[in-house]
């Protein structure tokens, strides 16, 4: 799956722009906290570049080294440094900067191992955000796609239905999740059609994370005021129409 993503890097702001809708969104909720707001599993950085040209000091923060690369040849406003989101105590280090915030967007927190690397991420962020020369009002977003809408059901061979495919000039992204034979995982197939060259794909198994155990492994990690959302305007979520699920916890 890595060799994929280094590929994807090469595409990823065509087909994954900076949205105006979840940049409001992200400096709506970090306003008023003190310390840096670290962009975790950051791609090419363009959310993090987003909120760095608004005002804000962010560090985006990725495992891929040639995403982390294409971010910093673009020349973005940010810092970007190489790291999985298991590495955060090492991300601390680098980062002297107290946090304020923290968000975790794009589907991401599934690619973790387990749910007890699940646990871990957000006692880590608890930590972080919690230490001291932070704001005190330490924020984090979380945002995955609605697994209760789009993974097939467990115990069968029944296909959920794709999502829709991402189309730009020249390229096509194809997704879905197939059958897995381990329970609380999906099967993620993706291909990547471009012109004029050969298509590549891959399949990786992701942790169907669903809204009542997210919300738990925050509340356990020491997080209140949960908030979810089913969309980045703001609207509620709802297990079968909403797209994605948005989590905002604040300590």
């Amino acid at each position: 799956m890595s060799s994929f993503y280094s590929i994807l890097a090469q595409y990823y702001d065509t087909l994954f722009p900076a949205e105006n809708e979840t940049v409001d969104f992200l400096e709506e909720t970090f306003g008023g906290v003190s310390g840096v707001i670290v962009d975790a599993a950051c791609g090419t950085g363009n959310y993090t570049a987003a909120l760095a040209s608004r005002g804000m000091s962010v560090v985006g923060f990725d495992a891929d080294q040639a995403m982390i690369a294409r971010a910093r040849c673009c020349g973005r406003d940010g810092r970007f440094l190489v790291g999985s989101l298991e590495d955060i105590p090492a991300i601390t280090a680098a980062v002297s900067i107290p946090w304020g915030g923290m968000f975790c967007i794009g589907n991401s927190l599934p690619h973790l191992s387990d749910r007890g690397a699940v646990d871990i991420f957000f006692r880590e962020a608890a930590r972080v955000l919690a230490s001291p020369g932070s704001s005190g009002t330490g924020r984090l977003v979380v945002q995955v796609i609605n697994f209760a809408r789009f993974a097939p059901p467990e115990g069968g061979e029944e296909r959920a239905r794709p999502l829709p495919p991402v189309e730009r000039t020249g390229i096509t992204m194809r997704r879905e999740y197939r059958p897995s034979s381990t329970p609380g995982t999906t099967v993620f197939h993706v291909e990547l059609e471009r012109e004029g060259e050969e298509s590549v794909s891959a399949t990786t198994p992701l942790l169907t994370l669903r809204r009542d155990e997210l919300v738990a492994a925050a509340r356990a990690a020491g997080f209140t005021g949960i908030r979810t959302y089913g969309g980045y305007e703001g609207s509620p979520f709802d297990e079968d129409d909403s797209f994605l699920l948005c989590i905002v916890a604040e300590l």
